[in-house]
């Protein structure tokens, strides 16, 4: 099973992000890519989103992304030369049977039952500061309303 999978198995976000309009070299360099990439990065409360290994983003032909699983912490995510970006995240409450010594899973509990309004309120508010930096950097919209 890849990470990919295993996230779609159960509770998700799946955000995307177009700028319009489509242009395929938005960003002509992966290495401003991972520029633009790192410095949209919202950081509200221990864990960047979207997340990015340490190592910093790996490249494709035409894109840089991640791919992370730690505990109940699941993130695939690409960021493409056209400025499209395309993410996905286990929802944390749908993942605590693999986080046992950080966030032992209560008594009874089991995936799909639970979603915490809390980190789902914050989920939005990174998403949206996320989309906003990235909306205007170089891999943004070329019209600003």
């Amino acid at each position: 099973m890849t990470l990919i999978s295993d996230i779609q198995s159960r509770g998700h976000w799946r955000v995307t992000i177009r700028p319009h309009p489509y242009v395929e070299r938005r960003v002509a360099d992966l290495q401003e890519l991972d520029k633009i990439a790192v410095e949209a990065q919202v950081r509200m409360r221990g864990w960047d989103y979207p997340h990015t290994v340490r190592g910093g983003p790996v490249r494709g032909e035409d894109w840089v992304g991640s791919e992370h699983a730690f505990a109940h912490h699941l993130d695939a995510w690409r960021l493409q030369q056209s400025g499209q970006f395309v993410h996905l995240r286990g929802m944390h409450d749908d993942w605590r049977d693999r986080a046992r010594d950080l966030w032992p899973p209560s008594a009874g509990w089991h995936p799909g039952r639970d979603l915490g309004w809390g980190g789902a309120a914050y989920q939005y508010a990174e998403i949206y500061e996320f989309a906003t930096r990235l909306a205007l950097s170089a891999a943004g919209s070329d019209h600003h309303y």
